[in-house]
């Protein structure tokens, strides 16, 4: 279990990292770099550590979600030709790829061609399919070496990611694709509620396997 939220913490860390430095390094300026969510425990300038792990936030200067004066709009990521979007929307999850390809190059991808379908299929049924799934995951835990067990946990993260749902890479990809074709203009909120509604049903219901396979 330890090797496990070890992996777990690496992969998070390296996700995070990469989407800041890539889109800093691409003139984006970026607002705040959060490791976990809740409370913040430390922070060094605009980088947090918050007191629950699991998770994490990469902000970058937006007029979207910021009041903006014409002459402060320098360094926003919505500014960005639609290339640099995509390159950093997609940084993080290319370098979870990466890590999983350097390490287990022949395994990585059929990993991470089912995880898509491992994740919604063990959603929809949290006390049969997930049941499997988390067996399965149990049992590599105990048999992969480390950097096996890091591998699978890069690839089955970077497929999570790019689900086309609301706060996840993939939604924020679908997003920009759709305000560039026009798609944005014919969309309504309740939309975005129903794609956000069915994000947290997805994570309710891993919960609710995870609860049931522990007891």
């Amino acid at each position: 279990m330890l090797a496990l939220i070890a992996a777990l913490f690496l992969c998070l860390f390296l996700h995070l990292t990469v989407l800041a430095l890539v889109g800093t390094l691409l003139g984006v300026t970026l607002r705040e770099l959060s490791y976990g969510f809740g409370p913040v425990i430390a922070s060094w300038g605009r980088v947090q550590l918050k007191a629950f792990p699991l998770g994490g936030a990469v902000r970058f200067k937006d007029t979207r979600a910021e009041d903006l004066e014409s002459w402060e709009r320098d360094g926003t990521f919505d500014g960005q030709p639609m290339l640099v979007q995509l390159v950093v929307m997609l940084s993080g999850s290319t370098a979870l790829l990466a890590l999983a390809f350097a390490i287990t190059p022949g395994e990585a991808f059929p990993a991470f061609k089912d995880g898509f379908g491992q994740v919604i299929s063990g959603a929809f049924s949290p006390l049969t399919r997930a049941q499997g799934l988390l067996a399965d995951a149990s049992t590599a835990i105990s048999q992969l070496s480390f950097f096996s067990l890091l591998a699978l946990v890069a690839v089955k993260m970077a497929s999570f990611n790019l689900l086309p749902l609301p706060s996840l890479n993939g939604g924020a990809l679908i997003a920009l694709i759709a305000n560039k074709i026009g798609v944005a203009a014919i969309w309504r909120p309740s939309y975005t509620q129903a794609l956000l509604f069915a994000y947290m049903a997805l994570a309710f219901s891993w919960l609710l396997a995870w609860i049931v396979y522990l007891f």
